[in-house]
């Protein structure tokens, strides 16, 4: 679970990321070894008074590290975010390799940052079975106590539950309970990665399913459709994860509930998920039929729809045809532009879909067509443009990036993109960066002896040592 030091190690790394900093570079303006830092950044070491106040100058923060040190240092006084000693590590390298991943269409990314502290209604199961609604601090439901409510650990206790104030039905509205829910699950997930928050979903999951059995008509309908989105959400975080057969299991799983819902907008953007795990696994047929028919299905000039043009044209790209490919991104930007469908009651996973996430994805095109350096400049662009909040994203593009660099044959920056993609991993334990800093490794191996391709190949060596 996060701890308060995490909080302090975000913000910290953050203030360096504004100044153009690197570990390194951080490292020698407050005389402090650069694989230390880390550790700070991660949350992984206590922080001392001196650190802060060094930090807070060498930044320029205005005196923000220290009164957030203030904050952090009485949170760990009264373990208002308790965090039991378990350091995060890097997850384990899988199998299967991603050759390619989402960017974050399942996370909505409208949720306020991890300050907000705001109250959320989360659903707890009681021991005799029943359902109720409690009410709990956004903030601690991240850090810790709605974990449990929720069950990302386990069910609530009846001291769980009692620690809390009950609602009553009239209280809530159980479906905008629910994406409300979405959207604090999607912050967690971009903040910490997929292990935190896929417990939790299986939860919301369970208890959506004990309420369809008693619920009637169109509401039973409408919460079959938020469903629909939390197990889409669900094979997103698990090929997030690098297990792609369990990602198919539940994207086939959201398929079939889309169909039962009668939503036809649900429909294509589950079809066009498909598209996207398709390319994940190297199927650039199956990848062109998903999105092709995702099209077929979504309403004309939606955002659904530029989603399935986009990974039309990234299946194009896996396939080799650059002149389809290009057409395809064409099309989804023109669909952007005059994109008509602006209500989104109910949370589908789209809403943070825009011409930057498209520009990613033509860039991962221009990179498998060997187009390395135009794919590179756009990425940079994609990572000024990130919202604030989509940590995890950042890894994967500087990932990306880095890769594309290596392919231009500009060895020096290639690894230092690696190595910050890299930080970034072992923070969020995202099997997508490391894969792709797989990748990186491989390409980097010819100028193994420049001293910083040596630097990032050490460092992803013993990342992934520490998780094994």
């Amino acid at each position: 679970m996060a701890s308060p030091r995490h909080f302090w190690g975000a913000e910290l790394r953050a203030q360096r990321d504004a100044c153009g900093l690197s570990l390194h570079e951080l490292g020698k303006l407050v005389h402090r070894d650069s694989s230390y830092l880390a550790k700070i950044e991660r949350g992984d070491r206590n922080i001392p008074a001196d650190l802060v106040s060094d930090c807070d100058r060498a930044l320029n923060a205005g005196g923000t590290l220290v009164r957030l040190h203030a904050v952090v240092a009485a949170g760990d006084e009264q373990q208002v975010i308790p965090a039991p000693g378990a350091a995060r590590h890097v997850a384990k390298q899988g199998t299967q390799v991603a050759n390619g991943a989402p960017l974050g269409v399942s996370s909505e990314g409208q949720g306020a940052p991890i300050g907000r502290d705001e109250e959320i209604s989360v659903p707890a199961r009681t021991a005799d079975g029943r359902i109720i609604f409690v009410r709990v601090s956004r903030r601690l439901f991240l850090g810790g106590l709605g974990a449990s409510a929720a069950g990302i650990t386990a069910p609530p206790t009846a001291q769980t539950i009692a620690a809390v104030p009950r609602m009553s039905s009239d209280d809530v509205n159980p479906l905008e309970h629910f994406v409300e829910m979405k959207r604090v699950l999607a912050d967690n997930d971009n903040l910490f990665g997929p292990a935190r928050v896929i417990n939790a979903v299986h939860q919301q999951i369970e208890i959506m399913q004990h309420l369809r059995q008693s619920w009637r008509g169109e509401d039973r309908r409408r919460l079959l459709r938020v469903q629909t989105q939390y197990v889409d959400l669900l094979g997103w975080l698990y090929q997030d994860s690098g297990d792609f057969q369990n990602s198919r299991r539940w994207i086939d799983q959201s398929l079939e509930w889309a169909h039962l819902a009668r939503d036809s907008q649900s429909t294509a953007y589950v079809l066009a998920r498909r598209s996207h795990l398709a390319v994940n696994l190297g199927n650039p047929a199956d990848a062109i039929d998903a999105a092709e028919a995702a099209r077929a299905t979504a309403r004309p000039d939606t955002r659904i729809a530029a989603i399935a043009a986009t990974f039309t044209g990234q299946a194009h790209a896996l396939g080799g045809d650059a002149d389809s490919s290009a057409r395809s991104y064409d099309e989804a930007r023109e669909m952007l532009n005059c994109e008509a469908d602006h209500e989104n009651p109910y949370g589908l996973g789209f809403n943070g879909f825009n011409e930057g996430y498209l520009d990613v994805y033509r860039a991962r095109s221009l990179a498998v067509l060997g187009r390395f350096l135009p794919a590179a400049e756009v990425f940079q662009t994609a990572i000024e443009g990130l919202p604030e909040g989509y940590w995890r994203d950042q890894g994967v593009y500087l990932a990306w990036q880095a890769s594309a660099y290596a392919g231009g044959r500009e060895a020096e920056q290639a690894a230092d993109l690696g190595l910050q993609a890299l930080a970034i991993a072992c923070e969020t334990g995202s099997a997508r960066i490391i894969s792709e800093l797989a990748y990186l490794d491989d390409s980097l191996a010819q100028w193994s002896g420049v001293p910083k391709v040596g630097d990032f190949r050490t460092a992803l060596d013993d990342a992934i040592s520490h998780q094994t």
